[in-house]
């Protein structure tokens, strides 16, 4: 029964370790993505970047363009999509990748 027993603490150690070392990078890359795109924040187009209004469907054509520099304010994530308040007080979807923190 101690044979036993012994065998399953050593098989199940690595196992757990290995959990820890998932939960620690999962809330790391979180906490990154968070930072990066926090809500309301305001942020600055990195590249001259097509925009959407309605929303971030690419079946259509773009709405139109914002120039890189323009000034945002993050609304929502919406996957590789955010959506953005510009200057104009419109909100429109922009691609995530093209948002820098200000």
């Amino acid at each position: 029964m101690k044979t036993l027993a012994l065998f399953l603490v050593l098989a199940i150690s690595p196992l757990v370790a290995s959990c820890n070392q998932v939960t620690a990078n999962t809330q790391a890359t979180s906490a990154t993505a968070k930072q990066r795109t926090s809500l309301q924040e305001n942020y600055l187009i990195s590249r001259t970047t097509d925009y959407y209004k309605s929303s971030p469907a690419q079946a259509r054509s773009a709405d139109g363009q914002l120039q890189a520099g323009t000034k945002v304010q993050l609304k929502q994530n919406a996957g590789s999509y955010a959506l953005v308040k510009i200057t104009s007080g419109a909100n429109v979807y922009v691609s995530a990748d093209d948002l820098q923190a200000e």
